[in-house]
């Protein structure tokens, strides 16, 4: 268990994080990649917010956050975290905030969902300062599991995804809407089980079931 513990460690990045490895084994890697990169005192925009709970963790680090997501989901979300700044959107549309606005763009499990993706994100580096950073995560494609799916010809991707992403496809999507790729690596979304979870940490990060990267403007 030792070495496997700092296998993941290793693959996942969570070294010189604060809380215990038992509590990040817990928690979605996603959530830890993306509050690697959250710092304090800046202000911050979570676009695709869900019900507020990302939001909630940026917030109490002394962050400036406005949480944006559809009305019926923002409905939701001002109920659970009535503190927060929630703002009804629907993120396909032109963004309605100024150029140079925001310190760092969070898009956890968004992307997939946009219709046209490359305006969306030419639209985070709009309202992103000069070296303001965009954390992303989405889907990955090459997951092992969706591999076995569709070797038995079953993968769905509960038919809600516009399209879907491999690290090479949503790298390069990135670069062309300006920005300069710092970092990626594999997370595990929050659905993964134990079985899928622990297996993922023995494979390489193609075969992973999600990808984070960070990117600057």
């Amino acid at each position: 268990m030792d070495k496997w513990i700092r296998k993941q460690e290793m693959i996942y990045s969570i070294k010189g994080s604060s809380e215990s490895t038992e509590a990040v084994k817990k928690q979605s890697s996603r959530v830890v990649a993306i509050m690697e990169h959250i710092g304090h005192g800046e202000k911050i925009i979570d676009l695709g917010c869900n019900d507020g709970g990302l939001s909630k963790e940026i917030a109490d680090r002394g962050n400036e956050v406005i949480s944006v997501d559809l009305p019926e989901v923002i409905k939701i979300a001002r109920a659970k975290y009535p503190t927060l700044n929630f703002v009804a959107f629907d993120l396909s549309e032109e963004f309605p905030w100024a150029d140079n606005s925001f310190d760092v763009a969070v898009a956890s499990e968004i992307l997939e969902h946009m219709i046209d993706d490359v305006t969306f994100l030419r639209s985070c580096h709009r309202i992103l300062k000069k070296g303001g950073r965009l954390l992303l995560t989405t889907p990955n494609i090459a997951y092992i599991r969706n591999r076995i799916r569709l070797l038995r010809g079953k993968y769905s991707e509960r038919d809600v995804h516009v399209r879907d992403y491999t690290f090479d496809t949503v790298r390069r999507k990135v670069e062309t809407a300006g920005f300069k790729v710092i970092q990626e690596q594999p997370v595990r979304r929050d659905n993964a089980s134990p079985f899928w979870y622990y297996l993922e940490c023995f494979l390489s990060k193609t075969f992973a079931s999600g990808i984070f990267i960070c990117a600057i403007t």
